[in-house]
């Protein structure tokens, strides 16, 4: 018997179909890179222009836009036949297997459902990011091989890149082999190799290559291997070598939960050889190890951790100069239990501040904790009002009734005060001091209440009053620095200027201070504020004020304006400065003449078109320690296709004769070359004649190679008197399912950021 059905009359016994599949048991398994997960244990769907089964040969075929459905897996293809008795499966034209994200096109593809075989003539499949074409594939029990296979990772419809194999064997969504490889860039053979192995589970192991010449620790070539375990979780292997300094291995771990919890660790390690060009270098192993984690608890608890071991301040200087922060010489190292509401901030905090000694001179210091409080706890109250203006009310009766009394509030009136904040913070805790190698008690207080005061249409007046108090176990120790004179009964009293820091006694002290701001509001786009402040210290272990002979007991007695001026989105320009009321006896009189009055600054940033071009000019007048002045003007341009350039003059009266010369710029030459530089230069003031001295203080300049599958780097950098460093960087990228970078980079890129920062030239490397 024969059965044909137009596509109409398909539609009308779709579920009729779908009882025959079930029935016929019409469950097979096809051939794709994975659409083999076609089973026999589970019915499909099939819809096709026309459906004819044959019942008495039990063969059933299928014409027009066959589409072919079993959960995950789909096979279109212009015809297809299928014979039951003989386990056979044919199709033919156009055939496209779907399965998991993984594609296989051919022409023609037979299958043996007894024998579990099969083969797909001219099939070209993909398994992200992979594309092979072979002249035909065939299975052999659970993998697939492929002969005479070409293969890339390309996603272009013209790959740049390409691989010719004799054979190809793969098991999909997990790896694959290839046998006789020549690799072609650009359509020309460029290398061989017997074997290629390449995994295609989600994780992503990379290698990536800089080799150069560093003029301190010699020719080196930095590598970095990098496996993927999610898109949110990565370990990074670092092994480097120096021909002068030796070999340094690192590790970097990263890992993520969105919303949760993040956080990386990285290490690096290094047993210098001696190198004559560096006076004093150490002989013994360095290293740097660096932690930071963030967690989230519960809706209000957190963790925060961040940990820095270094064995010398110089560890970035000698082996990282492109380190950014290689002049930092503290480190601070601390781990926070908080809990936030919404009226306190608790903190569980144990903290240390690592440097070098005072006085350590050596250029290769070794580092010390120098202070840490082991633990303390801190709080904070946001701010609270204790009062607020009154608002009026008034009744009336209703309309149509004489018994109800409805109460309506008017609308408050404008009041001449605000309401009357209050904020208060505090802690206590253990707390270590080098200079001494002791741990002592200590704790403090404090409390402030302010009030906004509208005095006129646009003035507007906000004092405030603070009260703290300190306390402590035991004295503290003299800062070294200070110069003493021991009285004949035994005192101590300072000789010059300098004023001993306060806290040099057992017990408590407290503090009393205001800051008033004034403001004046001249337009909406102009403001004026004058902000005063005073804090005079109270005697120790006494309520009395602290009339120590040198400051008087006044801790800060200032005046400070700023001019805020916004006419429009375009312009922005302040103005401020200051002048310090505080006399201290016995100070030298440039040093007074110093600090007396803050520099006079004055600042004009000019955007015309937005975030395209901006100018940026400021001026500074003040005491160095005699009159002095400071002057800068730069321009920045930001174009399409990420064109940058920038220049700019920097004049510090405290350095006559010179001005600073600053400059960049990156442009592409071509969709495919670009090149980014940036030089600083000293240049006298004299004049033209005496500008063509100018002397470079370092330059830095970069030459990309970019196309759509991968990225070569010359990179060339001179510190002028430090190091001239020369590379290449290669890079192979993945195709378009590239892994998800980590969110916070913060970690390596203080020592590695040619590998981890993204927004840095070198970073856009990072795999």
């Amino acid at each position: 018997m024969n059965t044909t059905k137009t596509k109409a009359e398909k539609r009308q016994t779709r579920g009729e179909r779908r009882l025959s599949a079930l029935v016929f048991h019409l469950s097979f398994t096809v051939f794709a890179t994975s659409a083999f997960a076609f089973n026999a244990h589970k019915p499909f769907d099939i819809s096709a222009d026309m459906i004819t089964y044959i019942d008495a040969s039990q063969e059933m075929t299928a014409e027009g836009h066959v589409v072919v459905v079993q959960t995950s897996s789909t096979l279109t293809a212009d015809y297809m036949r299928y014979d039951r008795a003989a386990n056979h499966l044919e199709a033919r034209g156009h055939v496209i297997l779907h399965e998991n994200g993984s594609l296989m096109a051919g022409d023609q593809m037979e299958y043996d459902l007894a024998a579990e075989t099969g083969t797909v003539q001219s099939g070209k499949s993909y398994a992200n990011p992979w594309l092979i074409q072979a002249v035909s594939w065939e299975r052999e029990k659970d993998y697939y091989v492929g002969r005479y296979a070409a293969l890339t990772n390309c996603d272009l419809l013209d790959p740049h890149y390409y691989m010719h194999s004799s054979r190809v064997h793969l098991i999909p969504n997990r790896i694959f082999w290839a046998w006789n490889n020549v690799l072609y860039v650009d359509q020309k053979p460029v290398f061989y190799t017997p074997f290629v192995y390449r995994n295609l589970d989600k994780q992503r192991l990379v290698f990536q290559i800089e080799p150069g010449n560093d003029s301190n620790n010699g020719t080196f070539a930095k590598t970095a291997t990098t496996m993927r375990f999610t898109d949110f979780v990565y370990d990074r292997f670092l092994y480097d070598h120096y021909s002068i300094a030796g070999n340094g291995v690192g590790n970097e771990f990263d890992y993520q939960e969105p919303g949760k919890l993040k956080g990386s660790l990285f290490g690096y390690y290094i047993n210098p050889h001696t190198n004559p060009d560096l006076t004093g270098a150490p002989e013994a192993p360095q290293y740097t190890v660096r932690s930071y984690h963030w967690q989230q608890i519960n809706p209000t608890t957190t963790l925060q951790s961040n940990v820095n071991l270094r064995k010398n301040v110089s560890f970035n200087n000698q082996f990282f100069n492109q380190d950014t922060n290689q002049a930092v010489n503290d480190i601070t190292n601390s781990v926070a239990l908080s809990k936030t509401t919404k009226s306190f901030i608790q903190r569980l905090v144990v903290q240390g501040d690592d440097a070098p000694d005072p006085g350590d001179t050596n250029l290769f210091a070794n580092v010390h904790t120098q202070t840490a409080s082991l633990p303390s706890y801190t709080f904070t109250m946001t701010q609270f009002p204790l009062w607020s203006p009154g608002v009026d009310a008034s009744t009336f009766t209703a309309t149509g009734t004489s018994t109800s009394t409805v109460s309506i509030p008017w609308k408050p009136r404008k009041e001449k005060i605000g309401a009357l904040q209050f904020t208060m913070n505090g802690g206590i805790g253990n707390s270590y001091f080098r200079q001494d190698d002791r741990v002592r008690q200590k704790g403090n207080w404090s409390g402030t209440l302010s009030q906004s005061i509208p005095i006129a249409r646009n003035w507007n007046f906000t004092p405030s009053m603070t009260s703290s108090l300190n306390w402590q176990d035991q004295y503290d120790p003299l800062p070294i620095g200070i110069v003493n004179v021991i009285t004949s009964t035994g005192g101590i009293i300072t000789s010059t200027a300098p004023v001993i820091p306060i806290g040099f006694f057992r017990g408590f002290q407290g503090r009393t201070g205001t800051s008033d701001l004034l403001r004046w509001k001249a337009s909406p786009a102009l403001s004026f504020d004058n902000t005063y402040a005073l804090t005079e210290r109270m005697e120790p272990n006494g309520t009395a004020l602290d009339r120590a002979l040198t400051d008087g007991g006044i801790e800060t007695n200032h005046f400070s304006s700023l001019m805020f001026w916004r006419p429009s989105r375009s312009i922005l320009m302040r103005s401020f400065s200051g002048y310090d009321l505080r006399r201290i006896a016995d100070e030298d009189p440039n040093a007074y003449r110093q600090r007396r009055v803050d520099p006079w600054t004055t600042e004009l940033t000019i955007n015309p078109l937005r975030s395209t071009l901006n100018y940026f000019l400021r001026y500074q007048l003040g005491y160095f320690p005699t009159r002095g002045s400071l002057w800068e003007a730069d321009v920045n341009y930001t174009g399409i296709y990420r064109t940058l350039f920038t220049t700019g003059f920097l004049y510090n009266g405290g350095s006559p004769g010179t001005i600073t010369w600053n400059n960049g710029v990156g442009y592409f030459l071509s969709p495919g070359w670009r090149i980014d530089a940036t030089a600083h230069a000293l240049v006298p003031d004299g004049g033209y004649q005496e500008a063509q001295n100018a002397t470079l203080i370092d330059v830095q300049f970069i030459v990309t190679r970019d196309l759509h599958c991968w990225q070569a780097q010359f990179v060339y950098k001179d510190s002028v008197n430090l190091s001239k460093t020369v590379s290449l960087l290669f890079n192979l990228k993945l195709g378009p399912d590239s892994p998800k970078p980590i969110a916070d980079k913060d970690l390596e890129s203080q020592f590695y950021p040619w590998r981890a920062d993204s927004t840095s030239l070198q970073g856009r490397m990072a795999p």
